[in-house]
């Protein structure tokens, strides 16, 4: 009967939204933007529909969720006050989840991701900040996201938790979170080596170089039972490739290209950041002091502080930071910054003109925004903003997160869209001695028109792994879920516990450039309100570095947990990949399920012809049950001095359109 139910709702609201035929903008948050991929973590994603004029879309649009790395508890969410929210249960796999949030009725589709790694431990490394300054302004690639300072002699100088590096030249690759250095000195807990080459990688936080170590050499044996041993030693220094993590340097084992560290060219960038000082908050965002922006070698504006956000693609021109021409129509983007400090900023921000998702246009409305944003180390960090403070619709939303300790964390939010309804979330992570324990609970009420409120409980407590075999290791859990439903209509709640199982294996390297990773899981509820039989879960994914310009990765889903495979399906192919090789750049993802009509695909495509002419594609298809759209956009652009002009058509506009300093491809 809760199948048929499901079938029944999804059926009904995709007719009411057929009405609604024009195209809507897409936005697509996640919070927090890091879990840990232990199976029970979760993430709130956020989706929120807006038409050209700026109000939202009717209440029951429907929002289909899709991703590559974990599963949503529900799959197809319908709109309220224009907003649609699913949560997003972590995979078993560390890796990068791309999740794909589609609405079919207005054509809007959107992309993002978020980060799962492999321990608690490395989910600080998301809230701290990186320092980076130099004798001489730092430079920073806006199309690479590169930055580049330089002191000679050691005046580059980099801090990042507790590591401080001290060169002539240091770069870092804010993506892929590397840092290279030449002739550098590198200091951590009182120890420090130095090295004419370096790679540091910022996640893993360990120095990878040639430089002097000392070891313990053998120099006399003698018999004993058989067998040799070393009964004189003595140390001496060396110099080798090593590997130091901040305690222990070792002699590395692997194998270290010369480009791993090669640094890049960044001196004909497009379009780049001249600035004294530089601050990264991984995941989030670059704040820049004294800052000039440069297109060529032509300086087109100067700010005292400067913020570039981490959550748009890397554009190769600045000024769609804060004024450009999209599709026809002014685009503005204006913060006007309060103050700017790692440990805090706040700033009044102008917004006009906004394009969201994958759609060529833009929103046409004004709104004035108050953000605020604080960190304390390790411990803590939050934000508070009010977006569209002069219009009707004003929206209020608070995030907030703890490290309790270096065992538990705790993640809340509190959202009041327009003011009609609010929305709070709760996640709480605890490390217990031989287990681990965490809690999801998510609230939702409204102020105004009908009546509607959901909350939702969940506990699971697992036990640490048991290795069936040096592969394969093996989980024990509780777990234990409330959901209570309210309207005017009808009321209805659930109340259901039991066991699971989860099956993890090692990643398999297949060879050099290759790995595959398996995780199966099967889970028993009983109870008010639980569905009969197994929920069952398997997910099997391959990857494989082809080498630094081409990458790809497949993956297979599978899950039957009763009540939203009747609307999704159970079988689930997904694809991946990209390349980007001097002048082209391709990136694509495929979502397909097998047993029921599904597809979302997105393709993009660039070449640079010569240092003037440059051409981008991009594609957005998808279906699902019976509806779907096809949207695909091109852009020609020319650069005009410092500025670049494109022209820009799409399916979903049927015309031309100009775009000036705004081109994000």
């Amino acid at each position: 009967m809760a199948r048929l139910r499901a079938v029944i709702f999804l059926f009904l609201s995709l007719i009411g939204a057929a009405a609604w035929a024009e195209n809507a903008f897409l936005k697509l948050s996640a919070y927090p933007i890091a879990t840990v991929a232990d199976a029970r973590s979760t993430v709130t994603v956020t989706a929120e529909l807006r038409d050209s004029s700026g109000k939202a879309v009717p209440d029951g649009t429907q929002v289909l969720f899709e991703t590559t790395l974990g599963s949503f508890r529900e799959r197809v969410v319908p709109t309220r006050d224009g907003i649609a929210r699913a949560v997003l249960v972590a995979g078993s796999e560390p890796d990068t989840a791309k999740i794909t949030a589609t609405a079919i009725s207005v054509n809007a589709t959107e992309v993002i991701s978020v980060e799962m790694v492999s321990s608690r431990d490395l989910l600080p490394s998301t809230r701290t900040f990186l320092e980076l300054i130099g004798a001489k302004p730092l430079k920073m690639a806006m199309n690479t996201r590169v930055m580049e300072a330089q002191g000679t002699p050691g005046d580059a100088h980099l801090r990042y938790m507790g590591w401080k590096i001290d060169a002539d030249t240091i770069q870092v690759n804010v993506p892929l979170m590397e840092a290279r250095a030449h002739n550098a000195k590198v200091s951590n807990n009182g120890q420090s080596h130095v090295y004419t080459d370096l790679f540091f990688d910022l996640r893993s936080k360990k120095a990878v170089g040639v430089t002097t170590l000392e070891v313990t050499e053998i120099t006399g044996l003698r018999p004993y039972l058989d067998r040799w041993v070393a009964f004189e030693t003595q140390k001496q220094k060396v110099t080798a490739l090593s590997e130091w993590d901040g305690r222990k340097i070792r002699e590395s084992r692997a194998t270290y290209s010369d480009d791993t560290f090669k640094l890049a060219d960044i001196s004909d960038a497009p379009a780049t950041v001249v600035a004294k000082r530089a601050v990264l908050l991984p995941g989030k965002e670059i704040q820049f002091q004294r800052a000039q922006i440069y297109a060529g070698d032509s300086r087109i504006l100067a700010l005292p502080l400067y913020q570039l956000s981490l959550n748009r693609p890397p554009s190769q021109l600045f000024a769609d930071q804060i004024v450009n021409i999209n599709d026809n129509h002014l685009a503005i983007n204006y913060p006007y910054f309060l103050s700017l400090k790692p440990e805090e900023s706040s700033l009044v921000r102008l917004r006009m003109g906004d394009s969201y998702g994958r759609q060529v246009g833009s929103i046409n409305a004004i709104n004035i925004d108050y953000e605020m944003n604080w960190s304390h180390g390790d411990r803590a960090e939050g934000g508070l903003s009010i977006t569209g403070m002069n219009r009707s619709d004003t929206s209020v939303s608070l995030r907030q997160s703890y490290a309790l300790s270096s065992k538990s964390n705790l993640n809340a939010q509190l959202d009041f869209p327009s003011l009609r309804s609010a929305y709070g979330s709760l996640n709480y992570g605890q490390q217990l001695t031989g287990a681990q324990l965490s809690l999801n609970a998510t609230q939702s009420t409204t102020f105004r028109g009908s009546n509607v409120s959901n909350q939702t409980v969940a506990a699971v407590i697992e036990k640490d792994p048991i290795k069936l075999s040096k592969k394969v290791n093996i989980f024990f859990g509780l777990t234990a879920n409330h959901t209570h439903l309210a309207s005017d209509a009808d009321t209805s709640s659930q109340d259901t516990f039991g066991t699971r199982m989860r099956l993890q294996a090692n990643p398999w390297k297949m060879d050099s450039v290759t790995t595959f990773n398996s995780s199966a899981s099967v889970s028993k509820l009983f109870g008010r309100g639980a569905l009969s039989g197994l929920a069952t879960t398997a997910n099997l994914s391959m990857a494989r570095r082809v080498n630094q310009e081409l990458s790809v990765q497949m993956g297979y889903n599978y899950l039957d947990d009763g009540l939203g495979t009747a609307v999704t399906g159970r079988h689930q192919l997904t694809m991946q990949g990209s390349y980007y090789a001097g002048r082209t750049g391709f990136s694509g993802l495929v979502t397909k399920g097998l047993d029921i009509q599904r597809l979302s695909a997105t393709f993009d495509f660039r070449y640079r012809f010569n240092s003037l002419w440059r051409f981008a594609y991009g594609q957005t298809y998808s279906q699902y049950i019976g509806g779907g759209y096809n949207d695909y956009s091109a852009i020609l652009g020319y650069q005009l001095g410092p500025r670049e002009l494109g022209i820009v058509w799409s399916r979903a506009t049927g015309r031309l359109g100009i775009t000036l300093l705004g081109s994000d491809y």
